[in-house]
């Protein structure tokens, strides 16, 4: 079991009973060091990758937590971040990363190649884009997760909903609550099937989430 800490900057190993064996990292810019690492992904081969969020970048390292490489910068173009915090993999290892305050979902193979990316919100005057309640649109995003047909799977966070999507980034389906609030998103709530900032998300043998 790999946990991200992201306020002791490291990543912590465990086995599959909560026996501590190692962890990695330090607060810094330097390569294998975090500003808040908080999602960590496996790929088939073991490689470890990262959501550095404050250095807003990806680091990948291998199951020993020896650094590999890195991507990203500050910024809205492709393959730039502001505040990466969920990353999934698929069953090719590409790798989803969600951006919380870009409000956007990206893909990159599994050596930080941009391949696509997809939010349906509108732009602001830095090319960023805004919060968004409509479907394909984010508001906050942060967990994120695939299934056995590499369907994607958003916990879009300050919309009180999850988000479905094809590996592509086609808006499938939506659930949470409907009822909209002032800035075009949805409300939280507390019944069965409604959401109040839902964060974490995964999806098991069976593809329940």
């Amino acid at each position: 079991l790999l946990v991200a800490d992201p306020e002791n900057n490291n990543v912590q190993k465990f086995n599959n009973s909560g026996t501590y064996l190692e962890s990695y990292g330090s607060t810094g810019l330097s390569n294998g060091t975090f500003a808040q690492p908080y999602g960590n992904a496996v790929d088939s081969a073991g490689n470890v990758y990262i959501t550095d969020a404050f250095n807003n970048r990806i680091q990948k390292f291998d199951s020993n937590g020896n650094f590999i490489t890195k991507w990203g910068t500050r910024g809205y173009d492709s393959g730039q971040f502001n505040a990466p915090i969920g990353i999934a993999i698929d069953s090719s290892d590409n790798v989803y990363v969600t951006e919380a305050y870009n409000n956007r979902v990206q893909k990159f193979d599994s050596s930080g190649t941009f391949i696509t990316k997809w939010s349906s919100n509108e732009l602001d005057s830095y090319g960023a884009p805004q919060n968004g309640g409509g479907n394909g649109e984010f508001y906050n995003p942060t967990g994120i997760a695939i299934d056995s047909s590499d369907n994607v799977y958003v916990a879009d966070t300050s919309n009180h909903r999850i988000q479905k999507f094809s590996s592509t980034g086609a808006f499938i389906t939506k659930w949470g609550r409907t009822d909209y609030g002032s800035y075009g998103g949805s409300n939280p709530g507390s019944g069965n099937g409604e959401f109040s900032y839902p964060g974490g998300i995964s999806i098991d043998s069976s593809n329940n989430i």
